[in-house]
């Protein structure tokens, strides 16, 4: 309980404004603000809906809840992120109990300290990610729940469906999940084909409800994208081979923060082998503690391979597997904190939650000091006092689309993938600006927003048009497009 009290006031404090809202955080938002305006699970643009856009990060289990509240709470942005904070407080508390019960009280309480103290940035941290309308959270939240459930000795048929079904959330929430979730349960389904049947069939039943959910969420978006499915299709395929697999080994392990990451599940995995081979005795004793210790450091050990080696190496994609990995740095403070029995107990207890106090504070302090989303709330206010409704605002910051009920033209998520790759890959991939062309929908503003390469994409697309700025604050800046120069561009208009 004290965890949570000194937790709640760094995910409560300014949690509409800080982290300031952003492109994966807008589009996810968006969507929610679609689907329960339209009943269509996509985005909306100026130029009409998008169904079932690949953009949309996180998987229709967190859009649909937000989309459920939407008649009540509206645009709102708080409302939204307090949905994340829930889950990431049930985080905790999945997260203490199951390192409770596998190894005891001072791993737990070091396991939650460990994760909330954590560096990262934006998408790195507990705390921030906690703060953002993102799936990773509650994805973790299923995956510790999944385990939770596995820990028990005796498996029932009841029990492998449950499991099946908080993996197949977790894989719809972020679809990285599905992945390397399923290389872990194919190679524990191999290894259990070795031993008793029981063992095969509970694997098989556990794949197959997890393949059911993710069918049906499949399933869902396949039904909502109609005639745009192939097309879908195909910039899906882009997108996975730019950021889920463009196999950048070679740069991602020059990346400190990639090898950060990696440093801590080879202590994690590797410690806790060296712990068992020099302690015997500190081996788990029940079967559901050995099963599920084993499911983690192959879970986490084809994380980390999947992120350094082949991933585009974001911060935020190695996320859930610092939050699994915190179980065995739990462990492994656990051992150490037998060895020293000489220091009182309760002081222990008191030193760290100073410490790890402390250690959040300055690690989140100046980050919740950040002004960068005041000025996003400043522009907005501005849009909805000085601009038409029905005007085309073109830009690419999708927080606006959800804040505001202007009309706002986006570049399609074709264009991000072609903006993204030469970003990463400049030796791969060239940005061809002939890709986006806004013009024939006659925008008459144009709202340069947090989404850094928008000066690119956007500026490309009218550099010949003499632009009137009319206001601007931090990284927003919002211009007039003179309806002379449009035409001279875009006759139609």
């Amino acid at each position: 309980m004290l965890l949570l009290v000194i937790t709640l006031p760094f995910l409560l404090i300014r949690l509409s404004e800080v982290p300031a809202t952003w492109f994966d955080e807008g589009i996810n938002l968006t969507a929610a603000r679609t689907l329960a305006e339209t009943g269509v699970y996509g985005l909306r643009s100026a130029e009409g809906l998008r169904p079932a856009d690949p953009a949309i990060q996180s998987g229709p289990p967190l859009i649909v809840l937000l989309a459920a509240l939407h008649p009540v709470i509206g645009p709102n942005i708080m409302a939204a992120r307090l949905l994340v904070v829930l889950f990431g407080l049930l985080t905790l508390v999945v997260l203490y109990l199951l390192a409770y019960r596998m190894y005891g009280l001072p791993s737990a309480y070091l396991s939650i300290w460990i994760l909330l103290i954590l560096p990262g940035e934006n998408t790195g941290s507990f705390i921030m990610q906690s703060r953002q309308f993102l799936g990773e959270i509650p994805a973790a939240m299923f995956l510790l729940l999944a385990m939770l459930l596995l820990l028990n000795d005796e498996l029932s048929l009841k029990h492998n469906i449950l499991i099946g079904l908080c993996l197949g959330i977790a894989s719809a929430l972020k679809s990285q999940v599905l992945v390397l979730v399923l290389v872990t349960l194919v190679v524990r389904a191999l290894y259990a084909a070795g031993q008793e049947r029981e063992t095969l069939k509970r694997w098989v039943v556990i794949l197959a409800v997890m393949f059911a959910v993710y069918g049906l969420d499949m399933g869902w978006r396949a039904l909502m994208a109609g005639p745009m499915l192939d097309d879908n299709s195909a910039v899906l395929r882009e997108g996975i081979a730019i950021h889920i697999f463009p196999f950048r080994a070679l740069t991602n392990l020059r990346d400190r923060q990639v090898l950060f990451r990696l440093a801590l599940v080879i202590l994690a995995v590797g410690g806790t082998l060296a712990l068992y081979r020099t302690y015997p005795a500190f081996i788990p004793k029940q079967h559901g503690q050995r099963r599920v210790e084993r499911f983690l450091m192959v879970l986490i050990s084809v994380w980390i391979v999947w992120y350094a080696l082949a991933s585009i190496g974001w911060i935020r994609y190695a996320f859930i597997c610092l939050v699994l990995c915190t179980l065995l740095l739990g462990r492994l403070g656990g051992w150490f904190w037998q060895q020293t029995p000489w220091l009182n107990s309760r002081l222990r207890y008191l030193l760290l939650t100073f410490f790890g106090a402390a250690l959040m504070f300055i690690g989140e302090g100046s980050l919740l000091a950040n002004s960068q989303g005041r000025d996003f709330y400043q522009v907005m206010d501005y849009v909805e006092r000085n601009i038409p409704a029905d005007a085309p605002i073109l830009t690419w910051e999708w927080p606006a689309v959800y804040q505001t009920n202007h009309q706002y033209l986006l570049p399609e998520t074709r264009v991000t993938n072609a903006i993204t790759a030469p970003s990463f890959m400049r030796d791969r991939y060239e940005y061809d600006p002939a890709i986006f062309d806004p013009l024939p929908h006659c925008p008459r503003y144009l709202l340069y927003g947090s989404f850094s390469v928008d000066r690119i994409v956007l500026g490309e697309a009218v550099k010949e048009i003499n632009l009137v700025p009319i206001y601007s604050v931090g990284p927003y800046e919002l211009y007039e497009i003179p309806l002379e120069s449009l035409r001279e561009q875009a006759p139609e208009c």
